[in-house]
């Protein structure tokens, strides 16, 4: 563990507030990307064909369904794996004649079926992430912010949607998007990600003191190696960003002007032709995957023709002797480099 640092923060009631949406982008001064005058969470009318056919998230028109890749938090029984594996589990779909979002499926913790539609929406969205609000549930949608190129194809969303048995609102974040098809392959070379990558979720230490901390993942990192030949996808995961605080008494929230290094993962996943999706295991940076105990999951795909685009959902359940729990629930989006 490399904690530099402790800041009090809210329980997981407060994901809102601690990181919720939050980004890595460096131009973020606050949870939410730079506004934009009209946000547009939902495909519009006028399609822009891409390179090889291939349609931008924003320009999609008619009705949508896409497959996702999320993670959750871990749970008591320190078991890592809280990942609902890309394609395995629950869709999205989008109706565009009533402007709604449907998120059902099979999760981790149950059965859900929740819609948010124009009357959800949140009047104070702000940036380039939509928000839904129904009661107890959210939904929201964000897209990348990179200093250098631009997310065409894939988006990432934060969801609390009721799950039958649940007894709550579990959180879950979220990839999704325009995939890329199994008859387009990927460069026959190696290539890598990393360059332009976003980072949105959020992070929590609890001290051994069972004080709560959290995090936003502004400074994290995704460093991915793609091997053709192997057909295999080597990740090394930096979590680092500012701390995040809300006052109890005022509901303000403050974000850190300075970056906590919290740890450093590594995993490998194997991807197949017939197959969009990929699903592997995370270790700790500093240990040998043979011999070592995996501490979290991740999943995701490649968007956009050829692979031109990835996103990952990372999920870390670790035990450290030094703290009494990390949580790790954090998606990352970025363009080939």
């Amino acid at each position: 563990m490399r904690i530099l640092s402790v800041v009090l923060c809210a329980p997981i009631a407060l994901l809102s507030a601690c990181g919720g949406d939050g980004s890595s982008s460096p131009s973020a001064t606050s949870a939410s990307p730079t506004p934009t005058p009209t946000p547009s969470a939902s495909p519009t009318p006028s399609p822009t064909p891409g390179p090889s056919g291939y349609t931008r998230f924003d320009d999609l028109s008619g009705d949508q369904e896409f497959s996702t890749a999320c993670s959750t938090f871990g749970n008591s029984s320190q078991d890592p794996e809280r990942i609902t594996p890309f394609e395995e589990f629950f869709t999205y779909s989008f109706t565009q004649a009533t402007q709604t979002w449907r998120l059902a499926g099979q999760t981790l913790q149950g059965t859900t079926d929740s819609s948010f539609g124009p009357q959800d929406i949140v009047e104070d969205t702000i940036g380039v992430v939509t928000r839904y609000e129904r009661g107890d549930e959210r939904f929201s949608i964000s897209t990348p912010q990179l200093t250098v190129g631009s997310v065409n194809y894939a988006r990432t969303a934060r969801q609390l949607t009721l799950v039958d048995g649940a007894g709550g609102t579990p959180f879950y974040r979220c990839v999704f998007g325009v995939p890329t098809r199994l008859d387009d392959p990927l460069p026959s070379t190696e290539f890598s990600f990393g360059q332009a990558m976003d980072h949105f979720g959020y992070m929590a230490v609890t001290d051994n003191d069972l004080i709560l901390r959290t995090y936003q993942p502004d400074a994290s990192t995704s460093d991915i190696e793609v091997d053709p030949d192997a057909r295999t996808i080597s990740i090394r995961f930096e979590v680092a960003g500012p701390e995040i605080t809300r006052d109890p008494n005022t509901g303000t929230v403050t974000i850190a002007s300075t970056n906590t290094l919290i740890e450093t993962y590594r995993g490998t996943a194997t991807y197949e032709d017939d197959v969009q999706g990929f699903t592997g295991e995370l270790f700790l940076a500093d240990q040998n995957p043979a011999n070592a105990e995996a501490v979290g999951t991740f999943s995701g795909a490649f968007f956009g023709p050829q692979g031109e685009e990835i996103a990952i959902a990372y999920q870390v359940t670790e035990f450290p002797d030094d703290v009494a729990l990390v949580e790790i629930v954090v998606s990352a989006l970025g363009v080939r480099d």
